[in-house]
């Protein structure tokens, strides 16, 4: 979803996310579902990470995994898991580095690793490149290229995308005056 500044982007957003229902008038389905039965399959990535820059990025997984999925794996399946979002997003390797050193590309990429561990099947991000440089933004698109291709709806908003990143979009959706 692109558009200028307050054309309603992130509006848009809250609200198909689940994330904002007051004022919000209407139904929203996903596959005929009203919202509130598709909400535990759909997690939203605001655009400031809020992440916790004394922990390092595995205490990070670790505490996203057990309280995500509780029960529901045993622990060598939630190491796994750990170990194989870690790879996918280029971050095996700083597994033992605090969050708070991380580059800004690094710290966003975490941000969507920490939702990833339960598996949603829909990804909402707002401005996702915000804050990043153009190789950092080409490499979160592309990331978000591949999770869309494992079979995830990933939904996102973007100021002002490249001509490169706008390529690769499947799906462009322009919003002006709200």
């Amino acid at each position: 979803i692109v558009g200028p500044s307050g054309s309603g982007k992130s509006t848009l957003l809250n609200a198909l996310s689940g994330f904002q229902r007051k004022d919000i008038r209407g139904n929203i389905k996903l596959n005929g579902q009203k919202i509130d039965e598709y909400q535990k399959h759909v997690v939203y990535i605001m655009q400031d990470n809020h992440l916790q820059p004394l922990l390092t990025v595995s205490e990070s997984m670790n505490f996203a995994v057990k309280l995500k999925t509780g029960n529901s794996l045993n622990t060598f399946k939630k190491w796994k898991r750990i170990c194989d979002i870690l790879e996918m997003f280029g971050l095996d390797d700083k597994e033992n580095e605090l969050v708070g050193n991380l580059s800004g590309g690094q710290q966003k990429r975490l941000a969507i690793a920490l939702e990833l561990v339960d598996n949603p099947q829909v990804l909402f991000l707002d401005e996702c490149t915000t804050g990043l440089d153009s190789s950092s933004s080409t490499q979160c698109i592309k990331m978000l290229k591949n999770l869309a291709r494992e079979g995830r709806t990933i939904v996102c908003t973007i100021h002002q995308p490249s001509g490169l990143l706008t390529r690769m979009f499947d799906h462009l959706y322009a919003l002006a005056d709200g």
